[in-house]
Formats: structure tokens, C-alpha cells, sequence
């Protein structure tokens, strides 16, 4: 019986040392064979930027290491931990492997003054790299927490197509400043440098709504980024707004405190610090309809809009539907409104209007005060 134990500890002993050579071994024969330099020149080729990758990690069956991927113009930094990929060591041994798909648990890419990335070029190579899968993609963008863009913990493919890069992505969140966070539900981009087309985009704000987005993307400078096209939101609910509610219990119509967007349309142009909205068109069905286009501008809006309303809901202003609702189209009573101010404390020509025609059709003393609180 000890003889039998004795030999049995021998060849676990044995099976021990077996094991830990073939991990040196492994390890050796990555460095040998240049898998960290070759992995990093593929991601340099693939992504158009440096590369920087940590020493290897290898199971027997698969490498990962993290990395890091800079580029200075437009300035970007991409952070990639737990990148894996499969390699046997009898794939080493026989120098039959490449690298052709990478796994990424995460990766964090900044922009603009998040990033701070080198001025050396690019290596060279020969590109055998085709997919690159992100389990956790953040993306980063802007200049200030307020208008900062921000897009987290996104599922992301990046393939090599004949016109560029092709990325696919799902899941995650979008937020853009203050703004309510949308949730990613599928996307394509394609990137030819310096051009980033958004070939579809879609999110929801929850319950059905949903928002399509389609446009492009140019890289002009390092700090300047201009993009083009088109948005469509349906669906949408707005909730909780003070005004909202006020106006729901002045007009007596409980759905106004909480209103169903059925559909906007617009087009944006968005240069630098600039937002150019125009063909602007809303509705929510039934209460009022929006048309117009408005410019945002180092934070300050300006902006000409057509505001349609129910009937029923301008007679409960004293006045306007004489002096200020006066063309009557498509079910809705309209009438030209001005906007502009902070985007955070805008100001409008109709309450001025709405309470000039009370005030003028000598309205109670308790409807003027209900407009003025508008």
C-alpha cells in the first residue's frame, strides 16, 4: 500500500512538472514566435493608430493580454482589458496560427480632451486581423460634463469590410449631457477615415418608443467634428414637466401632463459647437403639432416653429383664438412662435400673446394669473 502511494505521488509529481514546463514552454514560444508584436502591429494596422500591448498571459488553449491604442488625430484612446484570442501550443510549435478574431471583455474609447494619445505614426504590416468582439464597449466624447456624449457598456463587433471598418453594436446606454439615457437596440457604422457613416442607429426611451438615427460623420480636425442626417423619434412620453401639468389642469384635459409624442422627423447638422436643426416635424395627435428649425449655439438656442393646437384647448385662453391661433389647418388652430435663450432657460414670444389677448377681451382676473404662470 505505501508502494502503491509512493508511486502514485511520483506520478502526480511528475504530471506537476509536465504541466509547468509546457506553461514556460508555452510562454517561451509566444515571445519566440512574436505573437505579442505581431498582435500588436494587426491591431496598429487595423484600427490606424498605436498600439501598445501588456505581456501575454497564456491557459494552454488561449492568450489575453490587455491593451492600449492611441491616436492623435482626431485625438483617441482606447483602453482594452482581457483582449483573448485562441492559441494551442501545437500551434505555436508548428508555426501554424494567426491572428484573425480577438474577444475584448472591455474597452473604454475617449475622445477630444478625454484622450491624450502620441504623435508617432502608425506601424506597417501586413492586415490578417478581421474581427475584433468588445463584451463591454464605453465610448466617451465632448468637452465639458454638459455636453459630453456618452455611450457605456455596449456589445460591439469590428469587422474589415471593402469600405472600411463595419462596427455593429447593442445593448449599452446613450446619454448626451443632462438628458435622459436611451438604450441602445441595435446599430451599423461603417469607418473610412476620416468618415464615420452611421448607417443605422436605434434606441428606445422606454415602454414603445423607439428613435432612429442615420447620418454621417466627419473627422476635419483634431478637435473639431462635424456630423449630418437625419433622426425620427416615435412614441415618446414626456413625464414629469411642470408646465405640462399646469397647462393640463388649465385646459381641464389630464392627458396634457403627460402627453404621447407620436412622431418628430428632423434633420441635423452639428459643426463644431454649432447644432443646426431644420425640417423639424411633431406631433402628438389630437393635443398639437410643431414645425419649424432652431440653431444651438455655444449653449443658446434660436429657433422659428408653426405651433398647431386643438381647438378646444385654445378656447380655454381668453382671447387667443381671435388674436393669436388664427389660421385653422390640418385639425389645429396655428399661430408663429419665437424661441430662444440657454438652452437650460428658454424663453418664447406666446405667453406674452396668450396673455395680452386675456388681458385685451378682458378675461378674469384668474385666468390671467393661470397664463402667467405658464
Amino acid at each position: 500500500m505505501k508502494r502503491a502511494a509512493r508511486w502514485v505521488f511520483i506520478l502526480v509529481l511528475l504530471l506537476v512538472l509536465f504541466a509547468a514546463a509546457a506553461y514556460f514552454a508555452g510562454l517561451r514560444a509566444l515571445e519566440a514566435r512574436g505573437v505579442r508584436a505581431r498582435l500588436s502591429a494587426e491591431l496598429a494596422n487595423l484600427f490606424e493608430c498605436q498600439a501598445e500591448i501588456s505581456w501575454l498571459r497564456w491557459d494552454g488553449r488561449t492568450i489575453s493580454c490587455s491593451a492600449v491604442l492611441t491616436r492623435d488625430a482626431p485625438p483617441i484612446k482606447i483602453h482594452a482589458s482581457q483582449v483573448t484570442m485562441p492559441l494551442t501550443i501545437v500551434d505555436l510549435w508548428r508555426n501554424e496560427w494567426k491572428i484573425d478574431k480577438l474577444s475584448v471583455a472591455d474597452a473604454q474609447a475617449t475622445f477630444g480632451v478625454f484622450a491624450a494619445p502620441d504623435s508617432s505614426s502608425p506601424p506597417a504590416g501586413n492586415l490578417e486581423l478581421r474581427e475584433v468582439d468588445i463584451a463591454h464597449a464605453n465610448v466617451l466624447y465632448g468637452d465639458t460634463p454638459q455636453n459630453a456624449t456618452e455611450l457605456r457598456d455596449a456589445h460591439a463587433r469590428i469587422s474589415r469590410g471593402d469600405g472600411g471598418l463595419i462596427i455593429e453594436a447593442d445593448g449599452g446606454t446613450l446619454r448626451y449631457g443632462n438628458a435622459p439615457a436611451a438604450l441602445l437596440l441595435n446599430g451599423r457604422l461603417t469607418y473610412a477615415k476620416p468618415n464615420l457613416r452611421i448607417d443605422r442607429a436605434s434606441f428606445t426611451l422606454g415602454d414603445n418608443s423607439s428613435i432612429e438615427l442615420t447620418g454621417n460623420i466627419t473627422f476635419e480636425q483634431p478637435h473639431q467634428v462635424r456630423a449630418a442626417g437625419g433622426i425620427m423619434i416615435a412614441n415618446a412620453i414626456l413625464k414629469n414637466i411642470a408646465l405640462l401639468q399646469h397647462l393640463a389642469n388649465l385646459a381641464g384635459r389630464a392627458e396634457l401632463a403627460q402627453p404621447k409624442i407620436d412622431n418628430v422627423k428632423a434633420d441635423y447638422d452639428w459643426n463644431a459647437q454649432t447644432l443646426t436643426v431644420k425640417n423639424f416635424v411633431g406631433e402628438a395627435k389630437s393635443i398639437a403639432a410643431v414645425r419649424g428649425e432652431f440653431v444651438v449655439q455655444n449653449g443658446k438656442l434660436d429657433g422659428e416653429f408653426e405651433l398647431g393646437v386643438a381647438p378646444d384647448i385654445v378656447e380655454k385662453f381668453p382671447g387667443a383664438r381671435e388674436d393669436v391661433f388664427k389660421i385653422d389647418r390640418d385639425g389645429y388652430v396655428w399661430t408663429a412662435v419665437s424661441v430662444t435663450g440657454p438652452v437650460g432657460d428658454l424663453r418664447d414670444n406666446l405667453r406674452p400673446r396668450l396673455l395680452r389677448a386675456a388681458q385685451d377681451h378682458h378675461a378674469e382676473e384668474k385666468a390671467i394669473e393661470a397664463i402667467q404662470e405658464l
